[in-house]
């Protein structure tokens, strides 16, 4: 089963390296688990920041396996390994259980980042289709926007790592929500790079936010030991009671 997933390269101006089976992103999940924070980045000092803030929190997430279109004619299986997740028991992906153990612990609301037009399930039909996007600048439109962002203090913002990057809709929605006073927390999956180049990308498109050491772990580890690492993590940063 081709793995419909970016290959997470953290440098270099190519492009985007896709892997062509589990296996191949299981060696990489052997050479570099990326469990915890991305390497290099610098943590904001935790005395700064309460995670609740005044208001309320928000997690807003794009997962492909929600972003590919049609899958009536898939299994569960298949529609798993879009999201790089090996359990046979549901579709979760890894972006899905750690938005709902932010749900759960937090009482945040939860957004789902998804496109007016998603890719196809079709891995080769995808693949040219996602790569043109990031060259040409080329950001999809969503299906639709947070109302009341005005709302939240806390973003906690996941994604997974494309070419080093952040993959075309989450560029949407920086366009599309001012970000800016928010404190940012990301989250997200990836195959060996940890964030690549996401941090400095957020700072970038969100320049007056407060963007926190974030979470990231390798896309092939089970839902399971997401669950519990992910859990240990918030509750480490004092996002959690």
């Amino acid at each position: 089963m081709i793995t419909m997933v970016f290959s997470l390269a953290a440098c270099g101006n190519r492009k985007p390296e896709m892997p062509s089976s589990p296996a191949n992103a299981e060696t990489e999940r052997n050479e570099s688990k990326a469990g915890g924070t991305a390497e290099g980045q610098s943590a904001v000092p935790e005395e700064e920041i309460a995670a609740g803030g005044s208001g309320k929190a928000l997690v807003a997430y794009f997962a492909y396996s929600e972003n590919m279109g049609d899958t009536s004619g898939m299994t569960v299986d298949a529609i798993s390994s879009a999201s790089l997740n090996r359990s046979t028991t549901n579709t979760e992906g890894n972006l899905q259980v750690m938005a709902k153990v932010i749900e759960e612990g937090t009482g945040a609301d939860v957004f789902h980042i998804r496109m007016t037009e998603p890719y196809v399930p079709d891995y080769s039909t995808m693949q040219p289709v996602a790569i043109e996007q990031l060259e040409n600048e080329d950001w999809p439109a969503l299906q639709e926007q947070v109302g009341n962002l005005s709302d939240y203090d806390v973003i906690y913002l996941g994604t997974p790592v494309w070419d080093g990057s952040l993959p075309p809709a989450m560029h949407t929605f920086f366009a599309e929500n001012d970000l800016n006073g928010k404190t940012i927390v990301p989250f997200g999956i990836n195959l060996g790079s940890g964030f690549g180049r996401i941090p400095d990308e957020i700072e970038e498109l969100a320049p007056g936010a407060t963007v926190m050491e974030g979470f990231t772990v390798n896309a092939t580890t089970t839902n399971d030991e997401v669950e519990t690492e992910f859990r240990a993590w918030l509750d480490k940063q004092n996002f959690i009671n």
